[in-house]
């Protein structure tokens, strides 16, 4: 935090996960007196189910209470997909490297249940389709780089 120029404080929906974001930016604030050029860029919610809207909508609001307008809560959220979490530490890849590999494997996967074979385990590949979560991240690094020029002073949008 003392050569920083911004932070993104990720966090997931749970309550000590909220804790957390809280403490951090006391901190934040802390750095802050001694780092006058840091700013807290935003929050943004990982590891969100698909479908849990409602529970997305609760726990952004409470962000949005607890930072008051200091930073704004990221529109997007990371969907979470645990298939593509375990794949993409196993192999070390990001989830857009990993898209191409678990399509792939898909199409491998049916077409050796359609010819009565066994997969092997060793090329188990859990994810079948991480196309939405590799869009999600390229969401974020968008809305990451527009909040970035705004803090220095732009009004671009990426």
């Amino acid at each position: 935090l003392m050569v920083c120029s911004s932070v993104i404080i990720p966090t997931t929906s749970d309550d000590a996960a909220v804790d957390g974001v809280e403490m951090a930016a006391m901190r934040f604030a802390q750095a802050k007196k001694q780092n006058q050029t840091l700013s807290l860029a935003g929050v943004v919610l990982f590891r969100i189910g698909s479908q849990s809207r409602r529970i997305e909508r609760v726990v952004r609001r409470e962000l949005e209470d607890l930072l008051e307008e200091v930073a704004p809560v990221f529109r997007t959220r990371i969907r979470h997909m645990e298939g593509a979490a375990l794949d993409a530490r196993k192999r070390g890849l990001l989830v857009h490297e990993l898209e191409p590999i678990a399509a792939k494997a898909q199409r491998e996967r049916f077409a050796k249940l359609r010819a009565g074979e066994q997969e092997s385990p060793s090329q188990h590949v859990h994810s079948s389709d991480v196309a939405g979560l590799a869009e999600d991240y390229a969401n974020l690094a968008g809305e990451i780089l527009n909040r970035l020029i705004e803090l220095q002073g732009g009004a671009q949008n990426v």
